[in-house]
């Protein structure tokens, strides 16, 4: 079935084209999502952490999208194809036809979910995917608790958070902060506290990823609701513990 763009989405990608004519580079490693090899300034004109034009033309993937998109890719099809998986906030970073069942819940839009309290039952789904949400909610502790409360005993989370590693400790304003993509907080390296006291110690994995475009890093975080699930996770996309 073909997909319908949205109208935000047709004035970005619009926006982009037309950009494109004055301020693009062009690479030679190619978007691992979509094929295309023309990247943009991000948003705010702002470039990658390594210095290169992050935003791909095509799919409108960043850094994050595509270092996560070799994460995912890293799980045999098989074993994603009988899971139930819930995503907050459109992105390019999985394919629907993935699984068996893929949600996706856009705040204020389609399947609006309200993170802090998601209108499911307990332990529904086998995948809960969360990237650079909750920064954006005002109690974050209730928010991954949701995550984990809708979560299937044997299944995990797949969540992240802009660029942690570059704050010692997380910043909270206590409101969103306009000058800052309306977050409410930027994490720190003591994120790594907080998922202990709400996950558990060694029920958690931080994930380096790498975006074959920029070369740009990211920091990913699969959070399962025991260590006995965890490790059977890692276990499939072949990762240490």
């Amino acid at each position: 079935m073909k997909k319908t763009l949205s109208p935000k989405s047709f004035k970005l990608k619009l926006k982009l084209f037309l950009t494109r004519i004055f301020d693009s580079k062009k690479y030679d490693t190619p978007c691992n999502i979509c094929g295309n090899k023309i990247f943009f300034r991000g948003p705010n004109s702002r470039l990658s952490t390594t210095n290169q034009y992050p935003w791909c033309i095509n799919c409108l993937s960043l850094e994050r999208h595509r270092g996560l998109r070799l994460l995912w890719e890293k799980f045999p099809k098989d074993f994603l194809k009988s899971k139930i998986a819930l995503q907050f906030s459109k992105e390019p970073t999985v394919d629907s036809e993935w699984f068996n069942k893929h949600v996706v819940s856009v705040y204020g839009g389609e399947n609006s979910l309200d993170i802090q309290n998601i209108d499911f039952k307990n332990e529904v789904f086998d995948i809960v995917i969360c990237n650079q949400v909750i920064e954006h909610v005002p109690d974050d502790k209730k928010a991954i608790k949701e995550l984990l409360r809708v979560l299937k005993k044997d299944g995990f989370v797949q969540m992240s958070v802009p660029y942690p590693m570059q704050l010692a400790k997380t910043i909270d304003w206590g409101y969103p902060k306009e000058s800052d993509h309306g977050h409410y907080r930027n994490y720190g390296k003591d994120i790594n506290l907080l998922l202990d006291e709400l996950v558990g110690k060694g029920c958690w994995k931080e994930i380096v990823v790498t975006d074959p475009v920029t070369i740009a890093q990211d920091y990913v975080y699969i959070l399962c609701r025991s260590k006995n699930a965890l490790l059977s996770i890692l276990e499939q996309f072949k990762v240490s513990y």
